[in-house]
């Protein structure tokens, strides 16, 4: 079984919502630049379920926190 599980895909704000399997938790992934710029990644980050029931409902809340995933202000959270 993989780690992770997309429950939501949100195209238009690049980011999925879902399931860490190994400890029930939530996530959210988005892709991620790496230090040059030039190579993107999918990186996942622990969201709590009241982040997850709110970013499913509506999607753009999500936008500020995806922001600092990319900006690298939320690495305390990062999964992989």
């Amino acid at each position: 079984m993989r780690r992770f599980t997309d429950t939501h895909v949100f195209r238009t704000e690049v980011f999925s919502l879902g399931i860490d399997n190994e400890t029930a938790g939530y996530y959210l992934s988005t892709p991620i630049s790496g230090v040059s710029g030039a190579v993107e990644f999918e990186t996942c980050y622990a969201i709590s379920e009241a982040e997850y029931r709110r970013f499913v409902d509506n999607p753009p809340l999500a936008i500020p926190f995806v922001e600092d995933c990319r900006m690298g202000r939320e690495e305390k959270r990062r999964l992989a």
